[in-house]
């Protein structure tokens, strides 16, 4: 049946309007499935209703919402406050819109906070194992998962409590952060290096290592990202070469890389593998010089390189990362390299680095 309501609503500066509504209403009223919550318009319509008397019920029709959700909204968003709430009723108004929709969006933050690791048998076992076994997380999951079959975690949870609810427990981390850093967004960098020959179109005898004279480039840098040093390693002999930049821009790696190899035999500079650091967008300019090719990784494939990988990781036992190598002179890293460049490697029969590299020097000085 259809039936038609003049409503006479007052809103402010004391403006009279007529509104006419044509209104079905059915036996039965068809509620909208995919539900939202109320909007902060929707909050301002309903308190603006309510101070002119309209009824709960003809607020749900004029808003097209169920009429259970009115009166959840006004029961669960109205003032509570004793001392506000009088004071409220003295204006004649309990409901506040703007009140309303910060009380809702403060109960939507608190209602996501899911409770992490409830289980008091669970968190006594994380923390023996983290303070007396100094196990990881992971390692902490995987076994908890072996032992108990119906309740199982994974690593991700534990780091969330501990950081979350359990600080203490932090310096027994592998890391030992207070607090777990974000992830950062990848960022799309600009491609600023050009002409660049990919890792896969370089020769065969290259990869093989079949020819001498082919060099893996790295930089390897301090904590701070304000000192590093340039890296050589020639993929047949692993023969590795240090270089102290002092800063880290594109003209001085250039500089080390001629530096290092200028002195060579032409025979024993062939081409010269770069990951994709700015640093190496002088890499024709050292070709120029150096008559070399260059090759280049794909971004973040660092087991592309894997020689000057594995030297890098020797040469940190000497200098860890938080060293900063302006203050370090010429002959502490000479030191170091020498001493790497003399350890017998079994991909080389036993012998060093060292003994290969010039070994293949002096059959072009024959």
């Amino acid at each position: 049946m259809k039936i038609k309501l003049n409503l006479l609503i007052v809103i402010p500066h004391k403006i009279l309007l007529t509104i006419k509504l044509n209104i079905t209403i059915m036996n039965t009223i068809t509620i909208n499935k995919n539900y939202c919550h109320l909007s902060a318009q929707e909050r301002e319509k309903i308190g603006l209703l309510l101070n002119q008397g309209i009824t709960k019920k003809e607020i749900s029709l004029l808003l097209n919402r169920h009429i259970s959700t009115i009166y959840r909204e006004l029961s669960r968003n109205s003032i509570s406050n004793k001392r506000e709430r009088k004071l409220a009723m003295h204006n004649g108004q309990t409901y506040i819109p703007s009140n309303a929709h910060k009380i809702s969006k403060r109960r939507m933050k608190v209602a996501h906070k899911r409770i992490r690791l409830n289980n008091p048998e669970l968190q006594k076992y994380i923390k023996q194992h983290l303070e007396h076994f100094h196990w990881s997380p992971a390692m902490i999951a995987a076994r908890w998962n072996r032992e108990n079959l119906t309740q199982k975690t994974n690593y991700e949870s534990i780091y969330q409590w501990i950081n979350a609810d359990c600080q203490y427990f932090t310096k027994f981390l592998p890391l030992q952060r207070p607090v777990r850093k974000k992830r950062a967004a990848l960022r799309k960098r600009r491609n600023v290096i050009s002409d660049k020959i990919f890792i896969d179109q370089r020769p065969e005898s290259v990869n093989s290592r079949i020819d001498f004279g082919n060099y893996e480039a790295d930089t390897v840098v301090s904590s701070d990202n304000k000192s590093a040093v340039a890296v050589l390693v020639e993929r047949k002999s692993r023969f590795y070469f240090v270089k102290n930049l002092f800063g880290k821009t594109s003209m001085k790696m250039h500089n080390a890389l001629v530096d290092i190899l200028k002195p060579l035999p032409q025979q024993a500079r062939k081409s010269i593998t770069y990951d994709q650091g700015p640093e190496n967008v002088l890499h024709k300019l050292t070709n120029q010089v150096l008559n070399t090719n260059s090759y280049f990784c794909y971004p973040y494939h660092s087991w592309e390189k894997g020689s000057i990988e594995n030297r890098n990781k020797i040469l940190r036992r000497f200098f860890p990362k938080k060293t900063n190598w302006t203050l370090l002179s010429e002959a502490d890293i000479d030191n170091a390299v020498t001493i790497i460049n003399n350890m017998p490697l079994k991909c080389l029969d036993w012998l060093t680095p060292h003994e290969v590299f010039h070994n293949e020097l002096l059959n072009f000085r024959t």
